[in-house]
């Protein structure tokens, strides 16, 4: 990324740049479809407790925990989100929503998803 923002005083970056890498899903996460995602790391706190990124789907059901407490505002397509207790959020692009650290989400992508994200809490150094 030309100008990256990892750690630095100041820093700018254009989401367009970003080299996402291929994120394999865990044994047991995937419900339906064969999704393809993608996600890169754009700023990291010293201390690992802070991370930011870029996140991408193609369509597919699958299960999903935070490292952190989650921020994220949806780019691009539609998303599904079921919590553990039931609750559910439709979103599109434009809109943000929350997840919370330590809850199971299911995530059933509609349309193809890109979405900025910003995890804090997390334990430790972000892998």
């Amino acid at each position: 990324m030309k100008g990256s923002a990892m750690n630095v005083a100041a820093g700018q970056f254009r989401l367009e740049d970003a080299v996402l890498e291929p994120f394999e899903l865990g044994p047991d996460a995937l419900i339906s479809g064969d999704p393809k995602l993608e996600i890169v790391a754009l700023h990291r706190t010293a201390d690992g407790t802070v991370l930011a990124g870029l996140f991408r789907s193609t369509p597919g059901e699958y299960y999903v925990s935070t490292p952190g407490d989650e921020v994220t505002l949806v780019r691009k397509g539609r998303l599904i989100i079921t919590a553990d207790d039931g609750s559910v959020v439709d979103v599109r692009s434009g809109d943000v929503y929350t997840l919370a650290k330590g809850v199971r989400y299911t995530f059933k992508v509609v349309e193809d998803l890109e979405d900025y994200f910003v995890s804090s809490n997390i334990d430790g150094p972000a892998s």
